[in-house]
This record gives structure tokens, sequence and C-alpha cells, in this order.
């Protein structure tokens, strides 16, 4: 791959192929990022979830939100409470889980602009978009204004196959981590793009 077009640049898993790039733009309160990964079988998506308040709980110092919220908090690899952007051959769709398994649904809460889709001839996938730093379920729902720069927010990643016009179970090609989206070299050092 060439260099990075983002001023962050990272793998965040080795064994996909998975990177992620981003600009941030908090005077606008954006985020521009870019995804990629080798998708396999040919045709497959990458996906990339945003919960704004994912590690958010008693044990930060913090009130308990109502489970109806679906924050995510109960199970760190489950996908309850993401906004999710996917990404496949035939375009870029957001979607939201509101359970920790199982297809998440078509959702427009997630606005997100420039978004759009390039397949490359090795199968590589790589969905492009911007989204506000303050949106999604929790806002449109909710009227929750929590922003996914913060500590209390992960993001979650994956990949797999288009089955039926739908995402299929992605299996283990799928994770989970914190990203400090302002600055991010002290804990992601070893994941940046070579």
């Amino acid at each position: 791959r060439g260099p990075s077009a983002y001023s962050n640049c990272y793998v965040l898993s080795d064994v996909l192929g998975f990177t992620l790039e981003w600009d941030l733009d908090a005077a606008a309160g954006l985020l521009h990022v870019s995804i990629s990964a080798a998708v396999l079988p040919a045709g497959g998506y990458v996906a990339f979830g945003f919960r704004p308040l994912g590690r958010y709980g008693p044990a930060d110092g913090h009130p308990d939100l109502p489970p109806s919220l679906g924050t995510g908090t109960a199970a760190k690899f489950g996908m309850r409470g993401a906004d999710i952007v996917l990404g496949h051959a035939g375009g870029v769709e957001t979607r939201y889980a509101s359970d920790f398994v199982g297809t998440p649904a078509l959702d427009s809460s997630l606005a997100v602009t420039n978004a759009s889709t390039a397949v490359a001839g090795d199968g590589r996938v790589t969905v492009s978009f911007t989204r506000p730093l303050i949106g999604g379920k929790l806002k449109a729902a909710y009227n929750v204004n929590a922003s996914i720069v913060s500590p209390e927010a992960d993001v979650l990643w994956a990949v797999g196959a288009m089955g039926g016009g739908a995402p299929s179970y992605h299996g283990h090609a799928r994770g989970l981590r914190f990203v400090d989206w302002k600055t991010p070299q002290a804990a992601m050092a070893s994941f940046t793009c070579s």
C-alpha cells in the first residue's frame, strides 16, 4: 500500500489487513474515516462500529444508564450499542446493533456523508466516509450527546461475506478496542501503518 492520505493510519489486524485511517476536524465536529481490509471470499464486507458509551459505567465513576440505551457496557465483545458503517461492492450502509449478536438492522441514525466504497483487484475493500463526533442512535433516539472523542467510547470492526443482501456472521474476523482519536500515538504506536 502507498502512503496514507490521512493524518492517522493504523493496522488494527495484521491477519485481516484491517487498516483504519482518519482525520479529526474537532472544530467542525467531524471525523473523516477510511477503513479497508482484504475480504475473502470476494464480494464480502468490511464494517466499523462506533460505541460512544461502550466503556461507560460505575467503574468510570458514572451512574448506570438505563439498559434500554444499549451502550454495550455489559459485553465488551458483543455489538450491542454500535452504530455501524458497512461497505461492500454494492455500496455503503449504516446499521445499528441493538443486540449483542445477530445481523445489525439497517438504521439511518448515524448521518454519514461523503461515503464511498472501492474494491481493488486483489479483493481489498476500502470504505471512506465522514461522520459527526456526536450522533447515531444515542443522539437520535435518546437525545444523549455522547461524543466518540472520549475515553468512554470504543470501536468494533469486522470482515465477512454478504449473503442475500445482508452481512453474514463474521466469525473470528472481528475486533474491539479503544481509539484515542486526538492523540492515538501513545497507545497505538506499534500499529502504525508502514
